[in-house]
């Protein structure tokens, strides 16, 4: 995954509520299918999988996980100071070390790994905004990547390491997705937990509703999840996924677009987004 030189993004700040995509990612819609794509590009990084493991939550807490990596987002792209917000997530990955699953030592702040985590992220960004709410105007797509570039910056990630573009940024992770990800035990343990359903028992519900849930969400949730996988990705997890699985991955992309596309702004987004996009447009 070689770079070319890129020139060094416009670090002018943006308003809050006038960021690229700020309604589309204010709705909690997108983070279904961002967060099943990201499971897939991160988890099957051997460093990545590892410092998952090892220091994150997501088994035993993933709903825990997803909200405070959910709280980030919406800080760095509704809150006023995104410089405090960046040092904050950079500090909080300082204790960060070990040995991943390839053998080798890693510490925080890996450049390619602090990279690979990154834009991985805003790829999985973009694809959710477009199978959510689009297909979406390239270039708000290419605006939003250029701010993404902006707040890769802020916490460390060298501006010479991210892709001038969306079309680099696709080329980068493709690339990573073969020569970079493997199989490993990390991966293995994440495919075991969704195929028993545990993000689905982690639910904050009473035993008998809980069990009704995981009867009638398990195989819609597997769909949900695996159906925002990359191909190759779906490989590497051992996914079996025929045409009629995806099929079923865009019907229900459909529904879940349909059932909440008439729900009101105060529904559809998360609060925090909404009270700022509000009190701009009231303004």
């Amino acid at each position: 995954m070689q770079r070319t030189h890129i020139p060094r993004v416009d670090a002018e700040p943006v308003a809050p509520g006038t960021r690229p995509l700020a309604r589309q990612l204010a709705q909690w819609r997108v983070f279904l299918p961002f967060y099943a794509r990201a499971i897939g590009l991160q988890g099957s990084h051997p460093t990545v999988a590892r410092a998952l493991l090892d220091y994150s939550s997501v088994l035993m807490d993933p709903w825990g996980r997803a909200a405070r990596t959910t709280a980030y987002a919406l800080r760095l792209v509704y809150g006023e100071d995104r410089t405090s917000v960046a040092s904050e997530l950079r500090e909080l990955h300082r204790p960060f070390s070990g040995v991943g699953y390839d053998g080798r030592a890693y510490r925080a702040w890996d450049r390619e790994v602090w990279t690979w985590v990154h834009l991985t992220t805003a790829e999985a960004l973009v694809y959710a905004v477009d199978v959510m709410c689009g297909p979406w105007p390239r270039r708000d797509l290419e605006a939003f990547y250029r701010d993404t570039r902006r707040i890769g910056v802020l916490y460390g990630v060298r501006d010479s390491d991210m892709p001038a573009d969306l079309r680099g940024l696709r080329a980068y992770v493709d690339g990573g997705v073969v020569t970079v990800l493997r199989p490993n035990p990390g991966t293995e343990q994440l495919r075991r937990a969704v195929l028993r359903g545990d993000h689905l028992r982690a639910l904050p519900l009473p035993g008998v509703v809980n069990a009704a849930f995981r009867h009638v969400l398990a195989g819609p949730s597997r769909t949900l999840l695996f159906g925002a996988f990359p191909e190759p990705v779906r490989r590497l997890w051992r996914v079996r996924w025929t045409v009629l699985d995806q099929a079923r991955y865009v019907a229900l992309l459909l529904a879940l677009r349909a059932a909440t596309e008439p729900l009101p702004d105060r529904l559809r987004m998360f609060p925090p987004a909404y009270c700022v996009l509000h009190e701009r447009r009231t303004a």
